[in-house]
């Protein structure tokens, strides 16, 4: 059995967090979702009418990974699935996926946060993808000094199709118990995947190789305040 030994000066109690229905406070959430089924103007929504991802334009019968409709990306349509968050609070935690068809190894999910302190979140495709569709990943806490969120799939010029986006937006980090007062280390989904492979791979070869030791992206997080830290497995064996 392997564990996740990370690489850090204190020893801090390590908070996996994964949402889910029984664990969501539907009060704190908004969910922003298309799934490319549903036109309003130029824009992508969802069967109700809230969410408003731009570039409808883009939008495509030959394939999809749910439904009947995807978007399609090449050298002249570089971007899709835009969402723009107008009023960003600081502490709110922000989890977005989007599903892409297998065979450019060049898409993306990008947030890119505007504002004095802001920056650019992306996923990367870090292995071989075995099935049709593939699942992007991404999770960032708001920081200081961010006035506007930009989400979007950017394609590399190459073609690409991508289908059922959804951001989730969290007024406050889910905690399914009362660990306010301690301090916590939270993994995104997206360092979780990495992680989750990296352990794969140590288990196939029964080492725990230096390839499969690269650090990934964490926080720290006491109460709603947080620290971008980068963490790694540790150790030489998997027993």
């Amino acid at each position: 059995m392997i564990f996740y030994r990370i690489f850090i000066l204190i020893f801090l109690v390590v908070l996996f967090i994964k949402c889910s229905e029984s664990h969501e406070d539907h009060n704190s959430i908004i969910i922003y979702t298309t799934g490319a089924e549903y036109e309003s103007g130029n824009y992508l929504t969802d069967s109700v009418g809230f969410s408003e991802f731009n570039n409808a334009s883009n939008k495509t019968d030959s394939f999809a990974h749910n439904g009947h409709s995807s978007i399609k990306l090449d050298s002249t349509h570089l971007y899709g699935f835009g969402l723009t968050i107008d009023d960003p609070k600081q502490g709110e935690l922000y989890q977005a996926s989007v599903w892409q068809k297998k065979g450019s190894t060049d898409g993306t999910l990008i947030c890119t946060a505007e504002g004095k302190h802001g920056k650019v979140v992306r996923t990367f495709i870090n292995n071989p993808q075995d099935k049709e569709w593939f699942k992007h990943s991404l999770s960032f806490i708001v920081g200081r000094g961010v006035d506007k969120l930009h989400f979007y799939v950017f394609s590399g010029y190459q073609k690409a199709y991508f289908d059922d986006v959804i951001v989730k937006r969290f007024s406050k980090i889910p905690q399914p118990n009362d660990l306010t007062k301690q301090l916590n280390i939270y993994i995104p989904d997206s360092s979780k995947t990495v992680l989750d492979s990296y352990i794969e791979s140590a288990l196939s070869e029964n080492i725990i190789a230096k390839k499969n030791k690269k650090y990934v992206d964490a926080f720290i997080i006491k109460s709603n305040d947080s620290i971008p830290i980068k963490i790694r497995l540790k150790g030489d064996w998997t027993d």
